[in-house]
């Protein structure tokens, strides 16, 4: 009897070291497209990004963004920036491309980025919920035409 308690006390207290999609998706803060890029935004622009940690390897310079549900979207971001502010804070900024296309035949092109840029603690972490979040939309319609850039811009759900 002793023996069957001990194992399944073991597996509920494994079941509830991993935490599930509800868990995830409580703890991440999500940012939204504005009102107004929302109604220019064309097809591969994401409506969403939710983010639950944000770090900093101030030794290394490396950023670690993780979030549960949208991985693909922070996979090649890297910090370009990062600037003391004060004894307790420090600014950075980071960029990533995570869409990439391009038709050699009539020329067109759209490469899609993230920015994610904020404030650290002395720790290397940002509060999620104070981010300023955008992504980057290069496109060039033909091979003769200049590469145009436009930013969405995203809020705080």
């Amino acid at each position: 009897m002793m023996k069957k308690f001990i194992l399944c006390s073991a597996i509920a207290l494994s079941l509830s070291a991993h935490a599930g999609p509800e868990e995830h998706r409580e703890a991440q803060k999500c940012y939204v497209l504005t009102a107004t890029d929302a109604k220019r935004a064309t097809e591969n622009v994401p409506t969403e990004l939710c983010i639950e940690t944000v770090n900093i390897d101030t030794a290394s310079e490396k950023i670690y963004i993780y979030t549960y549900f949208f991985n693909r979207f922070f996979e090649n971001v890297q910090l370009n920036s990062l600037t003391r502010k004060n004894e307790e804070a420090s600014i950075f900024k980071s960029s990533g491309p995570f869409y990439f296309t391009e038709d050699e035949q009539n020329g067109q092109l759209e490469k899609l980025s993230v920015v994610v840029s904020g404030k650290i603690d002395n720790q290397g972490a940002a509060d999620a919920a104070d981010l300023k979040v955008e992504v980057k939309q290069d496109r060039r319609y033909n091979p003769h035409s200049a590469i145009n850039s436009t930013i969405y811009q995203y809020q705080l759900q």
